[in-house]
């Protein structure tokens, strides 16, 4: 997992983990690739590299190319690198890694996300200015009345 959100960090926090030293540090070159990588803290088999230190200059640090040439050697090892960003569209940092990203996973929340974040992640996608766009719909309630399988065998499905 790589904590790209720098300008609102929130994985090292959710998981405990000390956020000082970062891949803000590092893309700064103030911190070796060897000090960069931590254990997660929820599997064995599951690394984390967190943000670190809130930088003055965020795009410029999204920008460098020691960002890809590090995800290029993290895939020589690693099976998945999961990049937590910020979402679409609130800043220009999610278009800067789609360079380095295979596929984006759009999390959508039940109740939570709005329908217009839905509709603009669909439009920048068709203007192809994000590449292979998958929605993660969660906090779906099965019970509740907008989710049924209805007596006509009809699959009917609400969002508001």
């Amino acid at each position: 997992i790589i904590e790209l959100d720098i300008r609102n960090p929130d994985v090292s926090r959710r998981l405990g983990l000390n956020n000082n030293q970062g891949i803000t540090l590092y893309l700064s070159g103030n911190l070796d690739k060897e000090d960069l990588i931590k254990p997660s803290g929820i599997h064995d088999n599951i690394s984390i590299i967190n943000s670190g230190a809130i930088p003055p200059n965020p795009n410029e640090l999204l920008a460098k190319e020691l960002l890809d040439d590090l995800i290029k050697e993290l895939k020589q090892e690693y099976d998945f690198i999961i990049i937590d960003t910020p979402p679409i569209g609130l800043v220009s940092d999610s278009f800067l890694l789609n360079r380095i990203a295979d596929v984006n996973l759009y999390l959508v929340r039940i109740g939570l996300t709005p329908k217009k974040y839905v509709l603009d992640a669909d439009r920048y996608f068709n203007e192809n200015r994000l590449k292979k766009m998958y929605f993660i719909l969660n906090s779906v309630d099965l019970n509740s009345v907008e989710y049924r399988y209805g007596f006509a065998k009809k699959y009917q499905y609400g969002y508001k």
